[in-house]
C-alpha cells in the first residue's frame, strides 16, 4: 500500500504576525470614503498639474492667429475649449477663384 506524504513549509513567526497586522489595517481602510479620517483622495495622491498662465495663453493665441484659426476659447484652467472662426484657408479663396478664370480649355 503506497502512503502519501504531504510536506507544509512555513515562513518565520515574524512574518505571519506582520502579514496579519498588515491585513488586518489594509481590512480597515477599505470601508472608509476617500477624504474621511485618515484616507487621502484621488486628487491628493495623484500628481498636480499647474493651469496655463497668461504669456502662455497669449502665445498659442499668437499661433493661433497666425495660422488663421481665429480667436481661442481658455477654459477655468487655462486649457483651450475653443477656437473661434479664422479666415484660415478660406483667405485664399478669392485668389483660387482668379485662379480659376485662367485655367482650363477656355483660360
Amino acid at each position: 500500500m503506497a502512503t502519501d506524504y504531504t510536506q507544509t513549509t512555513r515562513r518565520s513567526p515574524a512574518i505571519e504576525a506582520a502579514q496579519e497586522n498588515y491585513i488586518d489595517l489594509l481590512t480597515q481602510q477599505v470601508g472608509r470614503a476617500p477624504g474621511s479620517a485618515g484616507v487621502p483622495t484621488l486628487a491628493e495622491l495623484g500628481p498636480q498639474i499647474a493651469g496655463q498662465n497668461v504669456l502662455t495663453q497669449a502665445a498659442q493665441q499668437q499661433a493661433a492667429t497666425q495660422a488663421g484659426l481665429g480667436q481661442l476659447t481658455f477654459g477655468a484652467d487655462g486649457d483651450v475649449t475653443g477656437v473661434g472662426v479664422g479666415t484660415g484657408v478660406a483667405g485664399y479663396q478669392p485668389f483660387l477663384d482668379q485662379a480659376t478664370q485662367y485655367s482650363g480649355p477656355q483660360g
